[in-house]
């Protein structure tokens, strides 16, 4: 099964949390293979184009994450919103360097991978946890 489809069947049956976990790694993967790119250098455009998908899907996954949080009532989500917005700046600033040429070691994209974990080690687990327990206790 594709991961696609995958989120999509964890998001529909209500697991929704195991859903945003399936992106975060689709997140990573996505990272991973830039890198890849910039090792094999690859041309910029094509460099670029990867951090625009990559930029896509997070807009995306963010505000799905974003809209999870806040249904549920997440007392942080201000905050955990703030470092998402800080994240696609990353990003943005990656994919801006990209398509100038300037993006070319592979150095510049393990900041975007370390950014992305921190965010999940700070910000994703707690919010996740916070819920799982929340969720335990309605039961």
């Amino acid at each position: 099964m594709d991961q696609a489809r995958a989120i999509e069947a964890l998001t529909y049956s209500g697991a929704t949390n195991q859903a945003l976990e399936r992106e975060h790694q689709t997140i990573e993967n996505a990272i991973e293979l830039i890198s890849e790119a910039v090792l094999s250098n690859a041309a910029p455009t094509t460099v670029a184009c990867l951090l625009d998908m990559l930029v896509t899907f997070c807009e995306s996954h963010f505000t799905s994450e974003e809209q999870h949080l806040n249904d549920r009532g997440y007392r942080d989500s201000h905050n955990h919103a703030v470092a998402h917005k800080g994240l696609l700046k990353l990003f943005c600033g990656a994919r801006t360097a990209a398509s100038d040429g300037l993006l070319d070691s592979t150095g510049e994209i393990s900041i975007l991978l370390d950014g992305f974990r921190v965010h999940i080690d700070q910000f994703d687990k707690p919010a996740h946890a916070s819920l799982s327990l929340a969720s335990s206790a309605a039961l």
